[in-house]
């Protein structure tokens, strides 16, 4: 999935509908599996009428033009140091379509498990800064990480993403 759509009225106090907006999320730097927050900032001085809260109409998904996922993590390793976090394996893109701008995303936990920090590292050694990846083609990558002082072992996730 490329985007999320995510339409919603604004509303007065009354619950009436003032204006009808829309947010586009990107799904790629949430966890498989997981769920995330989004932000909406609009100039309330445009809007005829006093806003008091919001209701979500619609949520659709704008799948990608490959339609599915299209780089892998392969033998991802680990190793901790105090809060950082060296992460190396090899980003394999898969898709039906090259990986454009091939990355890898991290995400760390804190000791609760709740999400606590999203951080991108770009492939840029063997593709060059917006290249791409062959379908089938693999490079490995390298790079560290924080995650939460207190979070346990094994508390950061990693996984593959490309640009559309």
């Amino acid at each position: 999935m490329q985007y999320i759509r995510i339409e919603m009225e604004l509303l007065d106090a009354s619950g009436q509908p003032l204006v009808t907006e829309w947010v586009y999320a990107k799904p790629e730097l949430v966890p498989p599996g997981a769920t995330a927050v989004f932000s909406f900032i609009r100039s309330l001085s445009e809007i005829n009428g006093t806003y008091a809260s919001y209701r979500i109409t619609d949520i659709s998904a704008i799948p990608s033009a490959d339609n599915g996922q299209r780089a892998i993590v392969e033998n991802p390793s680990q190793s901790e140091l105090d809060i950082y976090v060296t992460l190396t394996g090899e980003l394999k893109s898969v898709g039906r379509v090259p990986c454009l701008n091939p990355h890898v995303i991290a995400a760390s936990y804190n000791a609760e498990g709740k999400l606590d920090n999203v951080t991108s590292h770009y492939l840029l050694s063997a593709v060059g800064f917006q290249g791409e990846l062959a379908v089938g083609q693999s490079e490995e990558f390298e790079f560290v990480a924080t995650k939460h002082d207190a979070a346990p072992a094994g508390a950061v996730k990693v996984w593959g993403g490309c640009e559309e």
